[in-house]
């Protein structure tokens, strides 16, 4: 259950992570 726990909280983070480093990347 734990690890679900944590995969969940990844895939919620990770969407609002990655496209900030995506448009850092464009900016540059």
């Amino acid at each position: 259950m734990l690890d679900l726990f944590v995969v969940f909280r990844l895939s919620f983070f990770a969407p609002q992570i990655l496209p900030l480093k995506q448009d850092s990347i464009y900016l540059q």
